[in-house]
This record gives C-alpha cells, sequence and structure tokens, in this order.
C-alpha cells in the first residue's frame, strides 16, 4: 500500500525511485543481518563456509580464502553458514567457551539490524520523529495546548521530517490539520487556516536534537514490538490492531497528493527502512524454531549445563518451539 501512487493512470520518476528504494532497503537490511553473523565469525575465529544475501537466481558469485560469497535477486532472506555449527566441540575446546562464541555469532545478525536502525535515524535529511518547537508565536494556536518542547509531526496526515516539508505540506487558503505531540507522546490535533505557506513557528535543527529524537524513536520501536510480542502469546488479536494503527511511529504516510521532493523521498526510505530492520532483528530473538533466538536458546541451555545436549533433548526444545509457533500463528 502507497509503493505507488498512479497519475493519470501510469506511474511517474518518484513511484519508480520508490520501487528501486524498497529493494535496496531489503538488501540493506538483509546485508546487515547477515553481515552480522559474519563479522562476528571472524572475531572467535568460526569458518564461514558461505554467505548468501537473497534468493532466486544468482546476480553475483565469488568465492575467497574458503567463503563462498554470493548475492541473489530476490532480496528477501539470505543465510551464512560456518563449519563449526554443524560439528560438536572438539575434545581440547572448553564447552562453554565454544557454546559461548557461537551464541555470539548467532545474535550478531540482531544486533547489526539494531545498529542499522538507529543509523539509519540519524543519517536522515531531518529528524524522522518530527520537528521540535522552540517557540510558538502563531495566533491560531494560542487557544490549544501547543507549546515549546512539542512535536509537530503531521501535516494533513502526511509525516513531517524538516522545515522544507512544512512550506509543501500546507496548502494555502484552506483549513490545514496539523498533528503535534506532547512530550509524552500524547497527540494534540488542530485545523490551521494556511494564508501563506508558512507557520510561525521556530524549531531546534541541531545535531542534538535530532539524536535525541531518534532515541526516542528508538524506544517507541521498541515499545510497538514489544507490546506486539505480547498480543502473539496473549492471543488478544484486538491489540495487534489497536498497536499498529496508533502506536506504530510511522502511521499515516502515504496520503500525499502533492509532487514529492527527492528528500522526501529519501526520507520515507530511510524510515521504513529502519523499523523494517528493528523488526527483523527483535522478532529474530524469539524462541522459534529457525529463528536466531532458539539457536541461541540451545546453545545456552549447553552453556548453563556445561555439556552437550542430547539429541532428545534437542528434539523437545524443537518440539516446544513448533508448538509456540502454531500458537503464535494461529
Amino acid at each position: 500500500k502507497g509503493i505507488v501512487n498512479y497519475n493519470n493512470g501510469k506511474p511517474d520518476m518518484n513511484d519508480f525511485i520508490e520501487i528501486v528504494f524498497l529493494f535496496l532497503g531489503f538488501y540493506l537490511i538483509m546485508l546487515f543481518h547477515e553481515g552480522g553473523h559474519f563479522l562476528i565469525s571472524k572475531i572467535v575465529k568460526f569458518s564461514c563456509e558461505e554467505f548468501q544475501i537473497g534468493i532466486g537466481p544468482k546476480l553475483i558469485v565469488k568465492e575467497n580464502n574458503g567463503t563462498k560469497y554470493s548475492i541473489k535477486l530476490i532480496p528477501f532472506g539470505g543465510m551464512c553458514t560456518f563449519k563449526e555449527f554443524s560439528q560438536e566441540h572438539t575434545p581440547s575446546e572448553n564447552i562453554r567457551g565454544f557454546y559461548l562464541r557461537k551464541i555470539a555469532v548467532i545474535l550478531g545478525g540482531p544486533i547489526m539490524n539494531f545498529f542499522l536502525a538507529f543509523t539509519l535515524m540519524v543519517c536522515s535529511l531531518g529528524n524522522l520523529e518530527g520537528l521540535k518547537i522552540n517557540t510558538v508565536n502563531d495566533v491560531q494556536l494560542e487557544n490549544t495546548t501547543i507549546t515549546q518542547g512539542d512535536i509537530i509531526r503531521n501535516i494533513n496526515n502526511e509525516r513531517v521530517f524538516n522545515i522544507d516539508d512544512v512550506e509543501e505540506l500546507l496548502v494555502p487558503n484552506t483549513e490545514n490539520t496539523i498533528t503535534f505531540l506532547n512530550s509524552e507522546y500524547e497527540k494534540e490535533t488542530v485545523s490551521f487556516y494556511c494564508d501563506n505557506t508558512v507557520l510561525d513557528l521556530e524549531f531546534d535543527n541541531s545535531f542534538k536534537n535530532k539524536f535525541e529524537g531518534s532515541m526516542r524513536t528508538f524506544g517507541k520501536y521498541i515499545t510497538l514490538i514489544t507490546e506486539s510480542v505480547e498480543e502473539l502469546f496473549s492471543g488478544e488479536s484486538s491489540v495487534v490492531s489497536e498497536t499498529i494503527e496508533t502506536k506504530n511511529p510511522y502511521n499515516y504516510m502515504d496520503n500525499l497528493e502533492v509532487p514529492q521532493r527527492f528528500s522526501r523521498i529519501l526520507n520515507k526510505f530511510l524510515m521504513i527502512t529502519s523499523i523494517l530492520s528493528f523488526c527483523l532483528g527483535a522478532f529474530n530473538l524469539l524462541p522459534i524454531v529457525a529463528f536466531d533466538g532458539f539457536k541461541a536458546l540451545v546453545s545456552l541451555i549447553s552453556v548453563l549445563i556445561n555439556r552437550e545436549i542430547s539429541k532428545k533433548f534437542a528434539i523437545v526444545i524443537a518440539v516446544v518451539g513448533v508448538i509456540i509457533s502454531l500458537l503464535i500463528l494461529f
């Protein structure tokens, strides 16, 4: 939804750019995830046999120092295979040490996803959280609770990233809908009659505010994921709907009817890629079969008991994971 906005029945160049950015975003997310596994494997001296990004037909294949590198056409998925993951620890090696190194490699992927998510926020052209207000001088806002320190979030249901967006999104000579957030992230929506294209506000554009805004947005990511996971295990389907509609930090961003500048398209790319990267890292930590969280849990048990777990016990853990997966899905 919202990937392509048709103009007289035909997509324009901006639509094509958004689709290209979408694919680049998925490649970037998978590159950082698998790259996290790969980077930690080099640090702990594990042998990577294959490093793959994407699925489907191969675009690039190269082999170097015993590792086969490949990039495939469809950027959904990827894998790193390690010789140590298919074998037990060597008799001369400490069991706990071996499995702690294995856990580090497993967790490297999600950790790099979190790092990518935060980096993209800081690298945005503006503030993905919205614009923090230094002063409010507009007479139309005098009877509202809008005050210094609040954030201008949306104009006419479109996200605001920087001052240029404010000038672009306000429609002259008509009522505009503007959404503000206070320090508690509570929303206040006001009507604003625009007889020119400028709100009489002064904004904090410092890097310090941008960094703090990125930290707050990252916190919102954590809240969103936590409440979504709680809903998955509680079975209260209404919670997910409510969470997505009211607490998604990037809701309402595809209603723009005016031409978009490249900077807005770039910011939307950074925004969407950031939250998808965070979600991939977070859900990969769940103890579900084939997820990094499950693999880390199995290795953690070996660390705690200081011996290899039996195949029967591993099967029991796998079955429990399957049951949890089915409960979550159905």
